[in-house]
């Protein structure tokens, strides 16, 4: 049995009280607008969290959330997309916002956005983010705010907030397979459970020439919308258990997905050059891109048909 004991409320408070300060040293960049030109602040506040006997938390995850981290640190993340002039809102209420969202299920910002115009249901969503009930943002404020942040920027907040988790003990990295019956059933979950020590070592020999020719398919079928689909590599499982059955084939790993991009002019991807298919995207204004892959250890051969990367 694990000891829960640093996951108990007290432990987690102490923990998240060094990592806060962690967090305010690495991001110190000033937020430009002044609060006078704020529609809404958000400050950190401790709250009394209450967790009952049934597992049910008093007042939701978005108080338990809000309760346990201090989201100051997006002002600081975002702070080269605002200028001096012009009234908007907190970037932390409106990230809080989009949060709780998802947080109490609802199907669309829409119906949320209605919520929060609702005295009684969204007042606790307004306190949290800092919100008054005279300036609730509509629909399109959270559009403008993504389109403002793009995909980058609201992935660097969600990596802090894994850090965090991270740092707290909640991720452990493990792959957790269950069923939930206590008798055998077709389980939802496809993949394998075994897990065994050779899925810390699984080999790919060749691996530099059967990218280099699905690229160089893809380049000579010029398909706008599969051009930019995912690139997965797979291999066969290397377990030494599988049955040695001709009529049983052997299932596919996925080791590794690419994609291919429109090239940075100012970041070259290093990939067109490992994989050889430098000129070829050149040409074309692409970039090759892992966008998944645990890779271990390199193994170069002779030749790109005997070359072998390890994966885990």
């Amino acid at each position: 049995m694990r000891n829960l004991a640093p996951f108990e409320i007290g432990s987690v408070i102490k923990i998240l009280n060094h990592i806060h300060c962690q967090i305010r040293d690495k991001h110190q960049i000033p937020f430009p607008k002044p609060e006078t030109f704020w529609l809404s602040t958000y400050v950190y506040e401790r709250r009394y969290i209450r967790i009952h006997e049934d597992g049910r938390i008093e007042g939701g995850l978005s108080r338990f959330v809000s309760s346990l981290v201090d989201f100051s640190f997006i002002r600081s993340i975002v702070a080269h997309r605002y200028s001096l002039v012009g009234i908007a809102y907190d970037p932390v209420s409106l990230f809080l916002l989009d949060l709780f969202r998802h947080l109490e299920k609802y199907a669309d910002m829409k119906t949320f956005v209605e919520a929060l115009h609702d005295w009684e249901r969204g007042k606790n969503f307004r306190l949290y983010a800092g919100i008054t009930s005279k300036d609730i943002p509509c629909e399109a404020t959270f559009t403008n705010f993504k389109e403002r942040l793009g995909e980058e920027l609201y992935n660097q907040i969600f990596h802090v907030l894994v850090e965090i988790a991270e740092r707290l003990g909640f991720l452990s990295y493990k792959i957790i397979a269950t069923d939930g019956t206590l008798f055998p059933t077709n389980a939802r979950y496809k993949g394998c459970t075994w897990f065994e020590g050779e899925c810390n070592c699984i080999g790919f020999v060749g691996i530099i020439d059967n990218v280099r020719k699905r690229v160089r398919y893809r380049l000579s079928h010029p398909d706008e919308e599969a051009l930019h689909k995912e690139i997965r590599i797979k291999v066969e499982c290397p377990s030494s258990r599988f049955p040695e059955d001709a009529k049983i084939k052997r299932p596919k790993v996925e080791v590794m997905t690419l994609a291919l991009q429109e090239a940075d002019p100012e970041k070259p991807s290093i990939f067109n050059q490992i994989f050889g298919v430098q000129e070829e995207l050149q040409r074309e204004n692409l970039d090759l891109v892992v966008k998944r892959w645990l890779l271990t250890e390199i193994a170069m051969g002779d030749s790109p048909k005997t070359d072998s990367f390890f994966f885990r």
